[in-house]
């Protein structure tokens, strides 16, 4: 049986076959075709992060911060204060931490991690880490609105696409 491409590409049988009887290309082709693929698919999402990033930057338009004192862990005295803001950025120059800030209702946690959003995204460079506020007490199941149970894939980029529409 021999096969004719109008393409000018050689039959199916003058080709290498995969196990499944697949047709495979060259290595350089294959290559060739991913590149293509991962710069379109990174330039939309770079597209998609600069969208998002002008987005949360004019939402959030405050006209004076006043970042708060804190105690720079639950056993130091009270007259030991430092600026959350340099604790949060000594946090931030470290993988694999974790760090929980607690705070009595009104204290300005939600408006702190804002503000920190706003000035991450002012220092955004490509290929960097993304800063993203959710306001989990806005969603009704944050479980089930952030994770999808089907798949267990994130809704992230659902979410970014109805908040950038």
């Amino acid at each position: 049986m021999s096969f004719s491409s109008p393409q000018g590409h050689p039959s199916p049988d003058k080709q290498q076959l995969s196990n499944g009887g697949k047709r495979t290309l060259p290595q350089e082709e294959r290559a060739s075709k991913f590149r293509k693929i991962y710069d379109h698919e990174l330039s939309a999402l770079g597209d998609t992060v600069r969208a998002l990033r002008m987005q949360r930057m004019d939402e959030y338009r405050q006209a004076a911060y006043i970042g708060p004192w804190v105690k720079p862990n639950l056993q130091a005295p009270d007259k030991d204060l430092v600026l959350l803001m340099d604790k949060v950025k000594e946090f931030l120059a470290v993988d694999g931490q974790v760090r929980l800030i607690l705070g009595d209702s009104g204290a300005g946690k939600s408006t702190f991690n804002r503000y920190l959003e706003y000035e991450l995204w002012q220092k955004y460079q490509p290929g960097n880490r993304i800063s993203l506020f959710i306001n989990l007490p806005a969603l009704d199941r944050p479980d089930r609105e952030l994770m999808s149970p089907e798949d267990n894939s994130t809704l992230l980029s659902y979410r970014m696409q109805t908040w950038l529409a």
